[in-house]
């Protein structure tokens, strides 16, 4: 995951806001898009919350869904439409799919909570495009 991900929450965001009226993309795959900006947005927001200097890291690498309790099964990869696929399988409990429903509370350093993802690449890089 890198900082500049952050952009794209956004992006999709706006498609979805853009082509709200557009008969040709299904209701369902707005809503699918919907969601992910939200939970992708999340996960920024976490990361800049969770930092001490309020910048989120360069990089930032997340733990697989096993090492974090969640359970590892054969059939499914660690892709966030499996796991919308089995969510609507089950009933679509909860209202929203997995990622989105419970979003994560900011865990601050020292805590004794550990977080899904470590740091990467701390350093703030002087971007061009700010």
């Amino acid at each position: 995951f890198e900082h500049l991900s952050c952009f794209y929450p956004g992006l999709l965001a706006l498609g979805v806001r853009s082509f709200a009226t557009d008969a040709s993309i299904p209701d369902q795959d707005k809503l699918l898009h919907r969601w992910a900006a939200e939970g992708l947005a999340h996960t920024c927001w976490t990361m800049y919350g969770e930092s001490a200097s309020g910048l989120a890291p360069e990089e930032a690498l997340f733990a697989p869904a096993h090492l974090i309790g969640v359970p590892k099964t054969t059939t499914f990869k660690e892709r966030w439409m499996n796991h919308v696929r089995i969510w609507e399988a089950e009933g679509r409990l909860m209202g929203k799919p997995p990622g989105v429903a419970r979003l994560a509370e900011l865990v601050m350093k020292d805590t004794g909570i550990n977080r899904d993802y470590t740091t990467r690449a701390g350093q703030y890089l002087l971007r061009p495009e700010v």
